[in-house]
């Protein structure tokens, strides 16, 4: 009985953060939901506020996908927090809707919207369905081959999205073969093709894949090139070779297409999915997420003087992104309302984490630890401050030091994000550069921790 009350009590949310944590002032676990403020368990809504005005979608530790509503924090099981730029589904039907079983032609129909490129063989629709949350379509292609490619068209030509050239475009989808095929296509390609206004194909430059049984991520990525092009239109392509026989099943998962930045720019191949029932093309909103203020407090407990931040977070995709710093993603960004004045975290080039601070309209002082990083590594960071300094560690590296501290304009009312990056008097937080990867961990002392337990908070 001892040992089973032992366990239940280190279990328990009223003491859950003391084991590593001890003295903390704020703590939030976000990848098993549980969170303090001020040695006090408190709820979510205690913690943190997401200003992100339409419903968006997070996947939990084992790869499902559960929707969120506006408003609110997204927050993956086993995962963490995320905290995601803006993006836009241009696809109409990613669910699949309107789809009915059977041999296209003999009772069975694409999803609305879809469309395949006969190639003398036949169609048959397996099923719809959802996976761990994630909508699919079952398809058969099977007969011989009248030339050297059939394609699953997931807009119809002359509906597709409008394009300009110029323009960066992304395609993303799950897919896997159902089974081994008996005879598969000659080799698989994710393209996103060229069309006028009027439905008119134009050009193609399709990326190969390797498709197998098991379910995975494709992601593609085209500047639009001819001059006449007006749409742009998402495609699964299956190359085969003229009077040969095929025959494979194939499962694809909510697709999407997204006008981007540029070439290098964000994409997030998450799904964003249209309401059930009302196909069109879906937005998310830019996640804006904040600690709940106290006063002119970021938060419940924050010391000007001194203090220490530390997170857990896995590593950011190498994704360019168009913000004022080019290519980093904030973790969390401390910012006088109105002022340049900043205290930030964030990502760098090379798999880097860099700590920024400017106070009084002084000069900037960056600090870069060359930690090796690569996008999809759990890390963790530990930074503390004073007024006229700071240091922080890596994954128990050693200590990087900055000359400038934390501003007492940082007291006062400030834009304070956690998952993004906000330090120009001009940038709008939606238009910050989002840490777009789980944030499992966040950790606020009101005291400066030394060197020593820096490095240990992290090893």
């Amino acid at each position: 009985m001892l040992g089973v009350s032992l366990s239940i009590d280190q279990q328990s949310p009223a003491n859950w953060w003391r084991l590593n944590h001890a003295g903390a002032m704020r703590a939030a676990d976000y990848k098993n939901k549980r969170y303090m403020s001020q040695d006090m368990v408190v709820g979510v809504e205690a913690f943190a506020n997401e200003g992100r005005n339409t419903p968006a979608w997070v996947k939990d530790a084992n790869g499902f996908l559960r929707d969120v509503a506006a408003l609110e924090l997204a927050i993956g099981a086993g995962t963490g927090l995320s905290s995601k730029e803006a993006s836009t589904n241009e696809i109409c039907n990613p669910r699949a809707e309107g789809t009915s079983v059977g041999i296209v032609g003999s009772g069975g129909t694409f999803p609305t919207n879809w469309s395949r490129t006969t190639n003398g063989m036949s169609t048959e629709i397996l099923g719809v369905g959802q996976e761990a949350g994630e909508p699919y379509l079952d398809i058969r292609i099977f007969g011989t081959a009248s030339g050297s490619a059939t394609a699953l068209q997931f807009e119809e030509a002359a509906g597709a999205t409008f394009a300009s050239v110029g323009e960066a475009w992304g395609v993303a989808f799950n897919a896997r073969y159902l089974s081994a095929p008996p005879n598969a296509p000659d080799s698989v390609q994710i393209d996103g093709q060229e069309y006028t206004g009027g439905g008119s194909f134009l050009t193609n430059q399709p990326d190969t894949i390797t498709l197998t049984t098991t379910k995975t991520l494709f992601a593609y990525r085209k500047i639009l090139a001819n001059a006449s092009v007006d749409r742009v239109r998402p495609v699964f392509v299956f190359r085969t070779t003229a009077s040969q026989s095929y025959d494979f099943a194939v499962r694809v998962y909510a697709p999407k297409v997204s006008r981007l930045a540029s070439l290098a720019g964000y994409f997030d191949p998450l799904p964003i999915l249209s309401p059930i029932g009302l196909p069109g093309a879906s937005a998310r909103a830019a996640s804006i997420v904040t600690p709940v203020a106290e006063g002119v407090l970021p938060f419940p407990g924050f010391n000007i003087t001194e203090g220490t931040f530390v997170f857990e977070a896995t590593y950011p995709p190498a994704d360019g992104t168009e913000s004022t710093w080019g290519s980093s993603r904030g973790l969390f960004s401390l910012q006088a309302t109105g002022q340049d004045d900043h205290f930030s975290i964030a990502s760098a080039s090379a798999g880097r984490i860099l700590v920024r601070s400017r106070i009084n309209g002084g000069a900037f002082e960056s600090v870069e630890d060359a930690a090796g990083l690569n996008p999809g590594d759990l890390f963790k960071v530990a930074i503390a401050y004073t007024a006229s300094e700071f240091e922080f560690s890596v994954n128990g590296r050693p200590v990087k030091t900055g000359a400038v501290g934390m501003a007492p304009a940082l007291a006062a009312p400030s834009i304070t994000l956690i998952g993004n990056l906000s330090h120009s008097a001009g940038l709008v937080p939606a238009e910050g550069a989002h840490w777009s990867a789980p944030i499992a961990t966040d950790i606020y002392y009101e005291t400066a921790k030394s060197s020593t337990e820096l490095r240990d908070l992290t090893a």
